[in-house]
């Protein structure tokens, strides 16, 4: 599988003034994740270009971990060899970069990481028409397997307000997710439906990596209480998938 984008920059018109120039960088990634184990130490990642003109690149590997409220961290690590760190791709054309193992895995949880490959942009001649064109930034996923893969997940909470603001006449359902496998999941849809099926909010997620817990929030149009009781979870991630009858509190009634 392989990953390929256009990206456009903004026009700034605030900043270059009108007649500013948008150009847009092309290129394509394969494959979008690396998988490792004890017996899998290296892997290839072409990367390809498919502009007019010649596009550098600069690697960099950082661990990636989740904080107490899931939001990614990134922290530059060693962990692995990779070459090379800084290429010139012809128009048209692809290189290849080679990743190994240079720590063994350990350790009862999976391990994740990120290769971020970032386009390096020339510097600008001066022209009569400003050009403006942002820099594509790639991030890689990376997982070592744990010992033993797990794939477990549980709903630790939900609960509801009043909305505010601009959901105002609304509710708003808070769900919590936990990971308390020994690797990632990848939440793909957490929805909240009525007693017959009827979905009334769905939201999208990410991923979940080990022992971490995240907090969803869906913003629903309050339930006629007097008719329903209850409200159907479900939670629909890429290796599970986690459901949950909830009572419904005064807070998700309508008025």
């Amino acid at each position: 599988m392989s990953i390929k984008r256009n990206f456009l920059s903004v026009l700034f018109t605030g900043l270059l003034g009108a007649g500013g120039i948008a150009q847009a960088a092309e290129f394509a990634v394969s494959p979008i994740k690396l998988f490792f184990d004890r017996q899998t130490r290296s892997a290839v990642v072409t990367v390809s270009n498919d502009a007019e003109e010649p596009l550098v690149v600069q690697m960099s590997l950082a661990r990636w971990t989740q904080n107490a409220e899931a939001r990614d961290v990134y922290t530059e690590s060693e962990d692995f060899q990779f070459f090379p760190r800084l290429m010139t791709i012809p128009p048209k054309d692809k290189r290849v970069i080679r990743i190994g193992v240079r720590v063994p895995p350990s350790g009862s949880d999976e391990v994740t990481y990120r290769l971020f490959i970032n386009e390096v942009l020339a510097q600008p001649e001066k022209t009569a028409t400003p050009m403006v064109r942002l820099a594509f930034r790639f991030a890689l996923p990376i997982f070592v397997a744990p010992a033993t893969p797990s794939s477990i997940g549980e709903i630790v909470g939900v609960t509801f307000d009043p909305g505010v603001d601009k959901n105002a006449g609304k509710a708003v359902a808070r769900v919590g997710v936990r990971n308390t496998g020994t690797e990632n999941f990848r939440i793909e849809s957490i929805r909240l439906s009525l007693p017959k099926g009827e979905p009334i909010q769905e939201s999208g997620g990410w991923y979940l990596l080990p022992g971490a817990s995240r907090e969803h929030s869906l913003v629903i149009d309050p339930v006629d209480c007097g008719k329903i009781k209850q409200l159907e979870l479900a939670v629909k991630a890429d290796k599970l998938a986690l459901n949950k009858l909830i009572d419904v509190p005064p807070a998700a009634c309508r008025k």
